[in-house]
């Protein structure tokens, strides 16, 4: 184990490192969360509580359903186009058209929804979610946009064009807001700012074409065809995206309905603090999604090449990242006063369920890496089928830890539940690799 991991650590010191060419990726997808942060609390001070609440609103709708679906087609790009150079192009007409389709199907369930169980809802304020999930539709089409540059190891330009895009929204709203505009204004011109950078996007695109179209693509393994743009036709899509889909759904369905069973069997001061303790671990836990992207390019090169070099890396990269949580969580639990103090009105035994819950930390590192390891090696459907079975596990484990531990239950289970998905993952992707993946020595 020692020898694995100073290898690993001469591998992040060394010249070609994906930590060193990576890290403006992290302060990019960092800068965009501090953007989202900082226009909440604008919203807030400028507008007061009301209009946060339907900014939060709008943002949570298209989080899940324009945002959430839609980043099911990340990985499956940074897969296909990571592969092949010139696929960029076709994959990113296919999926503007399909996200676009996620848009307006998203404003036509949100209509019918405030017409059948909100019509006395305040018209306005419904205009206004309107117009912020056009906006956030915009921005998830310039997504595909970034998922491209990512797929191509186009770092640096990846980081300038997305962080132009998070600052000029910071600075736009700030001025609105200083300026007493009303918040209809604010709306619009987070709206405008979407639209300038999707027009901004593909002009970048068409510029950056031939670049693309020329980068080098991996060697790949002779048991796998390279794909061309003929290929990537919508059935093809299809065929690839629903599984993915469905490990999305069934993500936002283990990962909110804890929070419906903490509130029937115990009661909203309990949820509260289970919220709260989520919250405190987020703020701690934000990098490994990132670390997940940064790393997605080089564990699909990796496997293209020599799926047996894949396995191996795999093993060597989960104790580092393990200890990085572990460092992490002790960080975390240092900071556990401090946040009680400041969410204030917290019950006593909020530090000790505190300190039970940040077991997760290291286990959500290492999910984090990992979680797209079934699409690498193109198996969604067995990934979908394990993201299913994380769910209904986590749901009983919850379900049963309130019941007859109440609070500390819950905070136990999630740990459990993140142990127990950490285990599966890798024996059903061991299992996998030993099974239809073998390559023989000297390949």
């Amino acid at each position: 184990m020692f020898f694995k991991t100073k290898n690993l650590f001469s591998l992040l010191k060394s010249k070609s490192s994906f930590l060193k060419e990576n890290i403006w990726v992290i302060f990019t997808e960092y800068l965009w969360l501090f953007g989202v942060f900082i226009i909440s609390v604008l919203y807030s001070r400028f507008y007061g509580t009301d209009a946060l609440g339907v900014f939060s609103y709008g943002t949570a709708i298209s989080q899940i359903v324009i945002l959430g679906l839609g980043s099911a087609f990340g990985n499956l790009i940074m897969r296909d186009v990571g592969t092949n150079s010139k696929l960029n192009e076709v994959y990113l007409k296919k999926v503007v058209q399909i996200r676009g389709v996620i848009i307006l199907f998203t404003l036509l369930i949100v209509v019918i929804i405030q017409h059948v169980f909100f019509s006395l809802t305040n018209t306005q304020n419904f205009f206004f979610i309107l117009i912020l999930i056009v906006a956030k539709g915009f921005d998830a089409l310039c997504d595909t946009f970034y998922m491209i540059y990512l797929s191509l190891k186009i770092y640096k330009k990846y980081s300038f064009v997305k962080t132009l895009h998070t600052l000029a929204t910071i600075l736009l709203v700030t001025i609105s807001c200083l300026l007493n505009y009303s918040v209809l204004v604010t709306y619009l011109v987070i709206l405008a700012n979407s639209l300038a950078f999707f027009v901004f996007n593909i002009y970048f695109f068409i510029k950056l074409r031939k670049e693309m179209n020329n980068i080098e693509s991996p060697q790949l393994n002779s048991a796998y065809k390279i794909k061309t743009p003929a290929s990537i036709t919508f059935r093809y899509l299809a065929k690839e995206i629903w599984p993915l889909l469905l490990s999305v759904v069934f993500f936002q369905v283990g990962s909110r309905v804890n929070t419906l069973i903490i509130f029937g069997l115990m009661g909203s001061i309990s949820l509260g603090v289970y919220s709260s303790g989520l919250m405190l671990i987020t703020c701690f836990t934000a990098a490994a999604p990132f670390m997940g992207i940064v790393l997605f390019p080089v564990l699909n090169r990796t496997f293209l090449e020599n799926p047996d070099r894949l396995s191996k890396f795999i093993l060597k990269v989960i104790p580092v990242i393990f200890l990085i949580g572990a460092a992490v969580m002790f960080v975390c639990y240092l900071s556990i006063p401090i946040a009680i103090k400041l969410m204030k009105n917290l019950p006593e035994y909020a530090t000790a369920i505190f300190a039970i819950m940040i077991w997760v930390i290291p286990f959500n590192y290492v999910i984090g890496i990992i979680n797209s390891l079934f699409i690498i090696i193109q198996k969604q459907k067995t990934g979908m089928l394990v993201t299913f079975v994380i769910m209904v596990v986590n749901m009983v484990l919850v379900y049963f830890g309130a019941l007859y531990f109440e609070i500390e239950g819950v905070a136990i289970a999630s740990v459990v539940g993140s142990i127990f998905q950490v285990a599966l993952f890798v024996i059903i992707y061991f299992y996998l690799s030993n099974k239809s993946f073998q390559i023989k020595s000297g390949v």
